[in-house]
């Protein structure tokens, strides 16, 4: 594994393959909050300090089952959260978590997968041909906060708002959206299917109510815009969505559609489904 830290501009990511213990059956995005506080233990306190200070944090993680067992995915967005929070992470000494707060579980590390991305490659989509349409995967729970309370379906409004505050804030330094591109991007993108449940995220005592599922959503005509909808969509890839992304919540996919796939997509729309557990 190469573990040299990478310049300012690039992304990180670092992919820890989990083997849970034998009776485990809890959901895997459920171990989120758990996994923060690992991070909290093995990170330096003055750098743990440091998060507390700001106003958006450099990275975000989530727990998702694959193929029987659990990826606990670690993502950072400057050269001192990739050296900061991966290089503990990656070190050859840590091979298991313990989670005192689940039983006191060790779930051991099976392998570990780091990757890097040059954020210019994230950028540039903004000048590339933009696809009709794209598949919006909501991997962990997600939710939006608005007005003190959360918002758990999704909200284009909220959806772009979420990643242009982030793309503000990491890229220019201010962590206030264009609220006349905002504006343009609400009325431009809509949503044409959908396949989404609720759910609660428990954090603590805390019930959060969020939602998991996938949408498919219409970038719109205008083609300048379609291709900033596309670049905030696959930024946020690696930032997460919405609200209590360091706590693992808000992970999403992107699958780009075109040709016959964007057909299939829009024909289901009758089929749409919206379960309330």
């Amino acid at each position: 594994m190469d573990s040299e830290k990478p310049a300012d501009g690039v992304f990180g990511s670092l992919e820890l393959e989990l083997e849970p213990p034998a009776g485990f059956c809890g959901a895997a995005f459920d171990l989120g909050p758990y996994l923060q506080g690992v991070i909290m233990e093995e990170i330096a306190s003055d750098f743990a300090e440091f998060l507390h200070s700001v106003p958006l944090n450099p990275y975000s993680q989530s727990c998702t089952a694959v193929d029987g067992g659990l990826v606990w995915r670690v993502n950072t967005l400057t050269a001192d959260a990739y050296e900061q929070v991966l290089g503990p992470l990656q070190a050859p000494g840590f091979d298991k978590v313990q989670l005192r707060a689940v039983g006191n579980a060790t779930f051991r590390i099976r392998a570990k997968t780091l990757r890097s991305n040059p954020a210019g490659d994230v950028t540039r989509l903004f000048y590339a041909d933009p696809p009709r349409s794209t598949r919006i995967i909501f991997a962990t729970p997600s939710a939006f906060k608005q007005g003190g309370r959360y918002v758990f379906h999704p909200d284009i409004r909220l959806l772009f708002q979420s990643s242009m505050m982030r793309y503000s804030y990491f890229f220019e330094g201010s962590k206030e959206p264009d609220e006349e591109v905002l504006d343009r991007l609400t009325s431009s993108v809509h949503i044409t299917s959908y396949r989404l449940s609720s759910r609660y995220f428990p954090v603590g005592q805390t019930k959060i109510p969020a939602f998991t599922g996938q949408i498919v959503a219409h970038l719109g005509d205008v083609k300048s815009l379609a291709a900033y909808a596309n670049m905030l969509m696959v930024f946020a890839t690696w930032t997460g969505i919405g609200a209590k992304t360091a706590l693992g919540m808000g992970s999403i996919r992107v699958e780009p559609l075109v040709g016959r796939a964007e057909k299939t997509a829009g024909h289901r729309q009758e089929g749409n489904k919206h379960e309330a557990e």
